[in-house]
């Protein structure tokens, strides 16, 4: 676990060479991931390794960027076969979702966006073994949804849209797995049975 990243990109190149999509247009645009086509059709830009299992990604989004039944977000443990799970806005819910073979209709976990989300906003996704957990925004303002599923183990780490939306630093990091994470058992004071104190 020495590398700060698994995966990290700024979009400054200006080429998606270690990218791959499914559908959509996507392309950089000012330094920043854009998927450009309007229809509400679900489109992918996938990165990594379909071996990853235990990781977290962060991505800055512009909830705004389209119209407004668009809906960006994250993929995680994306396999072969296009399972995978997901996290994003949509119709005034941050949602995660269960995909099977790319068929998305389980509902893991969501919660309503009280706050007004506007402009870019951080979006996070995290893998841990059977943990699950998404959050979008900021603190005070944040949405955070979560789950217990464990039967997507490992796959690749990536963007999804619905629409146009725009993306940008995104960055996945190693997590130990939860087995690995040790909590130190605090050392017990001694049990004094017997105190005397002679004085002279």
């Amino acid at each position: 676990y020495g590398k700060p990243y698994m995966f990290y990109e700024n979009f400054d190149s200006g080429r998606l060479l270690r990218w791959k999509t499914a559908g959509g247009s996507w392309a950089i645009e000012d330094r920043k991931l854009v998927q450009q086509e309007s229809a509400p059709v679900k489109s992918f830009s996938l990165a990594g390794d379909a071996g990853w299992d235990n990781y977290a990604i962060r991505v800055d989004v512009n909830v705004s960027a389209g119209p407004p039944l668009s809906s960006p977000g994250v993929a995680f443990r994306f396999g072969d076969d296009g399972s995978h799970y997901e996290c994003g806005v949509a119709n005034g819910n941050f949602e995660l979702r269960k995909c099977v073979s790319s068929s998305c209709g389980t509902s893991l976990a969501t919660i309503l966006v009280t706050q007004q989300l506007a402009g870019w906003q951080p979006l996070y996704a995290k893998a841990n073994g059977s943990q699950l957990e998404c959050t979008l925004g900021t603190a005070g303002d944040a949405a955070t949804v979560s789950f217990t599923e464990f039967s997507l183990p490992y796959g690749k780490p990536g963007l999804y849209a619905a629409g146009e939306a725009r993306f940008d630093n995104f960055k996945v990091t190693r997590l130990p797995p939860l087995w690995a994470i040790v909590t130190p058992t605090p050392t017990p004071e001694p049990l004094v049975i017997f105190d005397e104190v002679f004085s002279a």
